[in-house]
């Protein structure tokens, strides 16, 4: 069956030519509603979090029986680090572990203090993180916690 226009009657055709431009905007609306939905949409799930800066909280550690503070410093291109412990007596630097949020915590110092890899985990406000840190050697979560900063 042919579409061209010409066999059509004359009546006809002015009603072919508006559903036809009725179901190009109808297309068009919807091309444009799925553009907003991804663009608002699509920047969350793709950025990146900006992590840098000075991260302060508190964390348990079960087998020791004792939740402490911690603060951690991250400085994009700069040298990282963390500060644990009971006055935070221990210090040492964190490097990227090959993960995102990932880091080996090594250059340790402080009394009972050991290296080991430190895991920074999103949760849904930006200025919040859990911290889970494995002491090197051991397979099992050593310490867990939650960091923030200042809004």
């Amino acid at each position: 069956m042919s579409d061209d226009l010409a066999t059509v009657p004359s009546g006809r055709r002015s009603g072919l030519k508006r559903g036809r431009v009725l179901a190009f905007a109808a297309l068009a609306a919807l091309a444009c509603l799925l553009a907003v939905g991804a663009a608002l949409w699509w920047p969350q799930a793709s950025e990146p979090r900006v992590v840098a800066g000075l991260w302060r909280g508190t964390a348990d550690h079960p087998a020791a029986g004792r939740v402490f503070p911690i603060e951690v410093r991250l400085a994009p291109g700069g040298e990282s680090a963390m500060r644990w412990g009971a006055d935070l007596h221990c210090r040492g630097v964190l490097s990227p572990g090959g993960h995102e949020l990932s880091f080996a915590l090594d250059r340790v110092n402080g009394k009972e203090c050991y290296p080991g890899v430190v895991t920074l985990v999103p949760t849904e406000d930006p200025n919040q993180m859990d911290i889970k840190v494995q002491r090197s050697g051991d397979s099992t979560v050593t310490y867990t916690g939650r960091i923030a900063r200042p809004s």
